[in-house]
């Protein structure tokens, strides 16, 4: 049983600690969009939905629509989506990303599922581009206190 909070704080901290995105400054990885962005590459966690359905009682069963946006800042036009050694596209972050989810898909035991649904590539302006990650996080509450 957790709190949405707990949820988002194990999914950046989960992001933090894997190994596959050691190059991405932990600063970088952030809780909310920001204005500005000045550390490359960053990691933006943004909630989008929170939705909810009766179990068992008193339990209830839940699922945070979160997106996870990775922002790089290449100015190797040949390199921006296919990166390489030293250099990371938006394929590259992204599969990152996505290697430190499945890591652990109950972020430390406060979900019971996590599961990707999807990913969205944009491009903001020259030399910046983003890939957003659409994640589905499935736990569950007591109803009356929400724990």
């Amino acid at each position: 049983m957790s709190k949405p909070s707990e949820i988002l704080t194990a999914l950046k901290a989960q992001l933090q600690n894997n190994s596959n995105l050691s190059y991405v400054n932990d600063a970088a990885i952030l809780l909310g969009i920001r204005k500005e962005l000045t550390i490359f590459p960053s990691i933006v966690i943004e909630r989008i939905s929170n939705s909810e359905a009766n179990y068992v009682y008193p339990k209830k069963r839940l699922t945070m629509k979160v997106a996870i946006v990775c922002f790089i800042d290449v100015k190797d036009k040949d390199k921006q989506i296919v990166g390489d050694a030293n250099v990371k596209g938006t394929m590259d972050i992204e599969n990152d990303v996505k290697l430190a989810l499945d890591s652990d898909l109950t972020l430390g035991g406060k979900a019971f599922k996590l599961e990707i649904i999807d990913s969205l590539d944009d491009f903001i302006d020259y030399p910046i581009r983003s890939v957003e990650i659409i994640v589905d996080i499935k736990y569950e509450q007591t109803k009356g206190t929400r724990a």
